[in-house]
């Protein structure tokens, strides 16, 4: 890891203002910067009141100038959410990775970039920041970004948690379980209570073949501890570790979509001889992965987190965090359609035929690895308490956070030797045995597409003041942000600046309630993100886009009607984002886009009928303005975002009577299709729906301990891909129409999941 001097200085400095002695308190509780203090006591249900993300302090939601919507662990569990991808495609201004129509390149997790997926049960609440926030470490994106909080030790308590589910469809079955387990009294008892808590949660899954992965092996644990040596102080330490190991077992794996079975060869056709089948024309240009793709990954996170109170009025925190990330993508093809295999007429065979006897498949082979990525990122953060005795509310948080980046890439091709094409190799459609596909190596040879590494530097030092006016009924967020972006490019072995610079950022927000039910708020703030994976074309090798330059306007009304029964808010947004790139798959080239810009509101109602009885309702609308450069994109627009997306999901629990602790409910999505591009034409993906129900029942098992059994019914429509690590939330759709931008559309059965579980 090569670190930047400005950093070191950076933190410096901001050290150096910190008085570090120790001044006991009245107060029993540790003022905590980190996320690391929440606590269920502030989450009613499906409903959270408190957030973390706007400025790492915990404080209302209704006090603070960003839309942060928040998941729950209850809803993540109602929903069986196997990962944050499935619980975040029931929010209506989330797509994927998409907030507002913008990627946001990585999750967070406790306000630093994460680099996997984490399974839902490792996840306590998930806060949803819709605008940039440079308080969180790293890049950020104009359209928000997604911070994962998972469990943390807990003093002064012993809990657990085991669960088992099984899912079953009709074309696939896999299995989850979970283990939690909290020790919270292991040190000496102090005065002000418990000194040492370890907690251990675990999550692993396999699946026997359910979309683009067969034989799936995905599991992830954390180890945290938590030690109070002092009254004043808190030192947490974590350790996270996520593994993901599949394979395909026959060339047509990743048709698992209920297409039918050839009699002959009891295999799934592939999407040409399927679409032939259901009279629709064959596409022709379609590529799918083969026998020897696979993506397998590990990623291993460390942080630790010290706390401090110095004194009545000023409080800091110091945390550092590595994650490691090794990823392989072999023979897939990384951003290149991910295919191994296609169609190809034979020579002399007529343009677009509908004969399949005039087709070949021809296949290519090839390794792209993300050998290494490894993001360290370190923050000081210190808040300052100006004025105490009640009359207002002032908080003045100042510190530094670093965050560097090393990647590796690795891109080795096997060309035909013959040829010198990617693509070789070619066999009859009917081939399907391992000696019909093997390969003859001697015909091949490999090519060094890329060797480069990426040192990517972003180094921030920011003044952030909140305040409450008016007889609090003002709430004001005034922050500085001075961003520091540096990028290192080494290609064989030749190292070049390609990048550096320093852009200050405003951030600026206010709340004013005109009245006890009523609040109107209005955000501008700024962001600056590198642009990664630089790949200029070859014939402009000295030219590397510059960062990505984003900025987000909003205001809107925030809603506490009829005795708290309808809470939400509604939020109208502007978000302007420069320098954009974006992959063309078919010159396997980034290529630039010059200026996107999006607009539209987001709806979201918490609702509660009655006191047992939940219902959430969202509603996000987004228009977004693309370069027409996006047309040149071959096979995508990747910054399609739906147009309409709803979503409803509803509990209702029975609190009295024989039928106590039984809880039904689901939900129901609409998705606007997506536009498309391809080879000069426009289309747009067909509309999408999801319909799901669920029963549970909860109630105690013996002294102690208490059980919980539940059944989910998902996607009855038979819309959308499920338990899918990178096709969370897609349509079903594979293949292109020829001479158009349409797709193919195919439909999959529902899942039905069974979960048992004990708590005690």
């Amino acid at each position: 890891m090569n670190y930047n001097p400005r950093s070191i200085l950076r933190l410096s400095i901001v050290a150096a203002l910190l008085p570090l002695s120790s001044i006991a308190q009245d107060d029993d509780d540790i003022y905590t910067l980190m996320p690391f203090s929440v606590t269920s006591e502030r989450e009613q249900g499906y409903r959270a009141t408190t957030t973390i993300s706007a400025s790492r302090l915990n404080v209302p939601l209704d006090e603070v100038p960003v839309n942060i919507p928040v998941m729950t662990a209850d809803f993540i569990d109602d929903t069986v959410s196997i990962t944050q991808r499935e619980a975040l495609e029931w929010h209506a201004a989330v797509e994927g990775k998409n907030v507002r129509g913008f990627g946001t390149e990585e999750f967070y997790r406790h306000g630093f970039q994460h680099l996997s997926d984490t399974q839902g049960f490792l996840i306590q609440r998930m806060e949803i920041v819709r605008g940039p926030t440079a308080i969180l470490s790293g890049p950020i994106h104009p359209g928000g970004a997604i911070n994962v909080i998972t469990k943390q030790a807990v003093l002064g308590s012993d809990f657990g948690e085991s669960r088992f589910q099984h899912t079953f469809a009709e074309d696939h079955s896999y299995q989850n379980i979970g283990l939690d387990i909290n020790a919270g009294n292991l040190g000496p008892e102090a005065d002000y209570g418990s000194t040492l808590a370890f907690r251990f949660v675990g999550a692993y899954q396999y699946d026997s073949g359910a979309g683009p992965h067969v034989n799936k092996n995905y599991g992830s644990f954390m180890t945290s501890a938590r030690w109070r040596p002092l009254e004043t102080t808190t030192v947490t330490a974590e350790f996270y570790h996520y593994k993901l190991d599949s394979d395909r077992t026959d060339q047509f794996a990743a048709m698992r979509l209920n297409m039918p079975v050839d009699p002959n060869n009891g295999a799934q056709q592939p999407v040409a001889i399927a679409a032939l089948d259901q009279g629709l024309d064959i596409p022709a240009s379609h590529t799918w992965l083969g026998p020897d793709a696979s993506a397998p990954e590990t990623n291993n996170e460390f942080l630790i987190n010290v706390n401090h109170q110095v004194s009545d009025n000023l409080f800091f925190d110091l945390s550092f965090t590595r994650a490691d990330r090794d990823l392989d993508f072999i023979n897939m093809f990384h951003g290149n359609g991910m295919g191994t295999f296609r169609l190809a007429l034979k020579d002399g065979a007529p343009s677009g035929s509908q004969d399949l006897n005039d087709y070949m498949i021809e296949r290519r082979m090839g390794r792209s690895r993300l050998i290494g990525n490894i993001i360290d990122q370190a923050s000081l953060l210190a808040t300052w308490i100006p004025d105490a005795d009640g009359e207002s509310n002032h908080q003045v948080m100042f510190g530094f956070q670093s965050f560097d980046q090393d990647k590796v890439l690795d891109f080795r091709w096997l060309r035909s030797r013959e040829t010198d094409d990617l693509w070789h190799s070619a066999v009859p459609v009917t081939a399907r045995t391992a000696d019909e596909l093997a390969y003859d190596f001697s015909l091949l040879y490999e090519d060094v597409h890329l060797d480069r590494l990426e040192v990517n530097s972003q180094d921030t030092l920011f003044v952030n003041w909140t305040g409450e006016w008016l007889d609090g009924q003002l709430h004001t967020m005034i922050g500085w942000f001075n961003t520091s972006l540096t990028q290192d490019m080494t290609n064989f072995g030749s190292t070049e600046r390609i990048h550096d610079s320093d852009r200050d950022l405003p951030q600026l927000g206010a709340v004013y309630d005109i009245n006890e039910d009523l609040g109107v708020y209005v955000a501008v703030t700024e962001s600056a993100a590198i642009n990664t994976n630089q790949a200029p074309p070859a014939d402009q090798s000295d030219f590397f886009f510059p960062p990505k330059v984003g900025e987000m306007k909003e205001i809107g009304i925030r809603f506490d009607l009829f005795e708290e029964k309808v809470v939400g808010s509604l939020g109208y947004y502007n978000v302007d984002q420069t320098d954009v790139v974006s992959f063309n798959s078919e010159t396997q080239q980034f290529v630039p886009l010059g200026d996107v810009e999006s607009t539209g509101f987001d709806l979201d109602i918490f609702y509660y009928p009655t006191e047992n009885w939940s219902v959430i309702f969202g509603w996000a609308n987004n228009d977004k303005d693309v370069p027409a450069v996006t047309a040149g994109v071959a096979d995508r627009n990747v910054f399609a975002s739906p147009r309409n997306k709803f979503s409803v999901w509803t509990k209702y629990n029975i609190i009295d009577g024989p039928l106590s602790g039984i809880s039904f409910g689901g939900g129901f999505k609409s998705v606007e299709g997506t536009p498309t591009s391809r080879n000069g034409f426009t289309g747009k993906n067909p509309d999408r729906t999801r319909l799901d129900v669920f029963a549970q029942k909860k109630g105690a098992l013996t002294d102690g301990i208490d059980y919980y059994l539940q059944l989910n019914i998902r996607n009855l429509t038979g819309e959308e891909f499920l338990n899918q690590t990178v096709s969370i939330g897609q349509g079903i759709q594979y293949g292109w129409r020829p001479n158009s931008a349409d797709r193919y559309e195919f439909h999959r059965d529902p899942e039905y999941t069974i979960t048992g579980g004990l708590k005690w």
